[in-house]
């Protein structure tokens, strides 16, 4: 955690103007050939990916697991969404996560579940 904490108590600012520009350059051919317009990616397929990512490098579920997970998944009990819940949840954890390295965020976030108590 160590390595992360610098990463996440730094507040960071990222632009793509240069990638807007070089892509406005870029012909046609070019851009079939350099994929990198995020309007186009298959969001399904990216969270496929990053759900399976989670279970084999975070979670060390083996590989050989994941078949019978994809089944699971598909299955009426799971229901279509629930691989989306399943990213979002992650995601949420990821902020959780975040909050826990980072001390503004968890201070802010402590404040708000004060506020809401004080409240309430």
């Amino acid at each position: 955690m160590d390595v992360l904490n610098y990463f996440a108590t730094q507040e960071w600012k990222f632009t793509n103007d240069r990638l807007h520009a070089l892509m406005a350059k870029l012909t046609s051919k070019d851009r079939e050939n350099f994929f990198c317009d995020v309007r186009d990616i298959d969001w399904n397929v990216y969270f496929e990916t990053y759900i399976r990512g989670i279970r084999v490098y975070l979670i060390k579920d083996p590989l050989d697991t994941l078949p019978q997970a994809r089944v699971k998944w598909q299955s009426p009990s799971f229901g279509p969404s629930s691989a989306d819940r399943l990213a979002k949840k992650s995601m949420c954890l990821d902020l959780r996560l975040t909050s826990l390295v980072n001390p503004q965020i968890k201070r802010r976030r402590d404040e708000e579940r004060g506020a809401k108590m004080r409240m309430s």
